[in-house]
């Protein structure tokens, strides 16, 4: 694995322009945080205000999120092209950042990279794939963010996209696992999410698959056939985007 001396951040054309669009992310999560607080103060308080008033109140939260969510969109483009490994780490946390936004998504995922990097094992994959199978409490009301129905954007697929191309060109030796286990935190989205979040596609498959291939992970070759196992029951399943026998993973 390289050491992070031998790539150092130099502020090019690319860099110079990330920097820019973190101190707009840093200033647009000020702002929405602030306008956040307000509402939360003038909606709880002994003060009394019209509904047409706190209606208001709120409005301008939900705009400074709906900013906020392009410049973590904008933020993790940007910081995606770098190649220093911290900052594809870094990609990964505005993303997760982004998602945490809405308070009562799921938040005590397995697929969660801790500060050792992310552990998962087949079994915790197949049982997520057969609760996606038997569709169990899917679209439940319980399930369904109230920040999602107040307008507040969520990540896209261009979003997780941008993270994982970040992994796939990197040079951390255990990309492939960071990339695998991003790919399921989205699946779990999927599951949990549906009228919010989307399932990965085969061409998303592909790009995992293609950080093994350029890793000496040692189990590089285990985690593919899992990930071409883990295709094939969602190809089973009719999901979109999931085409079985993909050239993608070939």
């Amino acid at each position: 694995e390289k050491d992070d001396k031998d790539d150092p951040i130099t502020f090019d054309g690319v860099t110079a322009r990330a920097k820019v669009k973190m101190n707009v992310l840093n200033d647009a999560k000020s702002i929405a945080d602030k306008a956040k607080a307000l509402y939360q103060s003038s909606k709880s308080s002994a003060t009394e205000l019209s509904p047409e008033s706190l209606e208001n109140i709120r409005k301008n939260w939900i705009e400074k999120e709906v900013e906020l969510a392009d410049a973590y969109s904008k933020g993790i483009k940007y910081i995606a092209k770098l190649r220093s490994k911290d900052v594809v780490r870094k990609a990964q946390l505005l993303l997760d950042d982004m998602i945490s936004r809405h308070g009562t998504i799921q938040e005590q995922s397995t697929f969660l990279a801790g500060h050792d990097g992310p552990e998962f094992s087949d079994k915790i994959v197949f049982d997520l794939l057969l609760a996606i199978e038997e569709d169990t409490s899917r679209k439940s009301d319980a399930l369904v963010c109230v920040a999602m129905r107040d307008g507040i954007p969520v990540p896209d697929m261009k979003d997780f996209s941008n993270v994982l191309h970040s992994w796939a060109s990197s040079k951390v030796k255990r990309k492939g696992v960071y990339a695998e286990s991003l790919l399921y935190r989205m699946m779990e989205l999927g599951y949990f999410y549906p009228e919010n979040f989307s399932m990965p596609d085969s061409k998303t498959f592909g790009l995992i698959i293609k950080c093994y291939a350029g890793s000496t992970f040692r189990d590089s070759l285990r985690s593919i056939q899992r990930l071409h196992k883990v295709h094939e029951k969602l190809a089973d399943m009719n999901t979109p985007g999931i085409i079985k026998d993909d050239p993608f993973l070939l």
